[in-house]
């Protein structure tokens, strides 16, 4: 903004961003005088320290352009104790990537090979891993409630500790890995494979076990209560 004095006792006031100008003059200027302001504002104005400079705030990051401006992998990052709420990472590479205590609630990762990676007490409440490759990952604590992980790769995973109430493990394989005092209440592992898997004081009450395989697997003081267990392969 420019303030100017073209006669003595009346002031005018010109508003310009680069070569636009928008006029707001106070009182009614000839023709001449006009001219003479507009090529004063169109000079840079006086030296006021009010900027004509356009903002520089940014607005704040929408979810589909954060997802826009994403690379195309995460391997091997340090994203711990972050914030991914209801993001994309569709078929990323997420090699050995730190998400550990990160709050992933309603986000997909449908296909990403994620294996190593490090979800340790991460919330994924509601999240999507369908068809993921989860082997040898770390979701030890982790909030997997109402989670999706339908045909995930969960081999030689640790899940020890987590909260999967409501999860569904369908046809997802477990093979070796380790749900040592895991909540699994309600969860879903219909046709799941947990060959040699450590579920010990694991809690299944209310769970869809049909036609799970536990085959070699260590159940001690696993929790069956009301868990359906139609066709499926329990040890003795």
């Amino acid at each position: 903004m420019v303030r100017v004095t073209l006669f003595t006792g009346v002031k005018y006031q010109v508003l310009y961003y680069g070569k636009t100008i928008m006029k707001n003059i106070t009182k009614k200027l000839t023709s001449t005088a006009l001219l003479s302001l507009l090529v004063l504002a169109s000079c840079g104005g006086d030296d006021s320290k009010e900027s004509s400079t356009p903002s520089t705030e940014s607005a704040p990051m929408t979810s589909e352009a954060a997802e826009d401006s994403m690379p195309a992998d995460f391997a091997g990052q340090d994203l711990s104790n972050s914030s991914f709420i209801d993001m994309n990472f569709k078929g990323k590479d997420m090699t050995e990537v730190n998400l550990s205590g990160s709050d992933l609630t309603k986000s997909f990762f449908g296909s990403a090979t994620m294996t190593a990676a490090n979800l340790s007490k991460a919330n994924l409440t509601e999240t999507g891993f369908s068809f993921a490759d989860l082997s040898g990952a770390d979701l030890s604590g982790a909030t997997l409630t109402d989670a999706n992980f339908s045909s995930v790769n969960f081999t030689s995973a640790n899940l020890a500790d987590a909260q999967g109430q409501g999860a569904s493990f369908r046809k997802a394989l477990l093979d070796g890995a380790s749900l040592v005092g895991a909540n699994m209440t309600g969860a879903n592992f219909a046709d799941a494979v947990l060959t040699g898997a450590d579920l010990t004081n694991v809690d299944f009450t209310n769970a869809n076990l049909t036609y799970a395989d536990f085959t070699g697997a260590n159940m001690t003081g696993a929790i069956l209560t009301g868990a359906i267990i139609t066709g499926a392969i329990i040890p003795e």
